[in-house]
């Protein structure tokens, strides 16, 4: 990538950054702007991968499917629709990888029949009426997910998902990094009971 390119390109927001690749789909600054906007949002596709895994070949193809799920939001997003494309990726990252590790969890020998449709991406064309609805079953989801756990539970889980570190969490917490290992170690059983239940 041209240096210059790239900086001004890292420069740009999310929305700059998907009309460059909506004006630009097949050249070089659409390619750019692309892997300007994945490399943004790697991180949370790796914290996504991690949460919902616990050995290292799921984390791979978790992350795999994360990518792709990202890519597909970048084609997808409506800018004109009013919602910001951090919330869009995050929906579709996260709607991904839980359907896949759901279904590693189901069925942990026949991981190459997951097919990768697009039933799990976000639509950024909704209706309020529907997003009113998703919302209502994200809350609801969330107050179940909150039922499951314990008080800890639930301060490392919120801390975790906002990017910490164990060490950092620890710090905060006032607890142990071994406490948030077993903590993190707890919550994703449990997430996994939920997701295959």
């Amino acid at each position: 990538m041209n240096v210059t390119i790239s900086a001004e390109l890292n420069n740009m927001t999310d929305s700059e950054l998907i009309s460059v690749v909506r004006c630009n789909k097949s050249g070089k600054s659409g390619r750019d702007a692309v892997s300007v906007l994945i490399s943004r949002y790697l991180k949370l596709v790796l914290k996504r991968a991690n949460f919902f895994s616990d050995n290292y070949y799921d984390v791979e193809d978790l992350t795999q499917e994360g990518i792709l799920a990202l890519y597909k939001a970048i084609e997808s997003f409506d800018p004109s629709k009013g919602a910001k494309f951090s919330s869009f990726a995050d929906a579709c990252v996260s709607n991904r990888i839980k359907t896949v590790a759901a279904a590693f969890a189901k069925n942990k020998e026949h991981r190459c029949d997951i097919s990768s449709d697009d039933s799990d991406i976000a639509v950024s064309d909704a209706s309020p009426e529907k997003i009113c609805l998703e919302r209502e079953n994200s809350r609801s989801i969330n107050r179940e997910i909150v039922s499951l756990l314990a008080p800890t539970e639930i301060k490392v889980f919120e801390l975790y998902l906002d990017g910490m570190s164990y060490k950092e969490i620890a710090s905060k917490l006032e607890i142990s990094e071994k406490s948030v290992d077993n903590a993190v170690f707890r919550i994703r059983k449990k997430l996994k009971a939920f997701l295959i239940r």
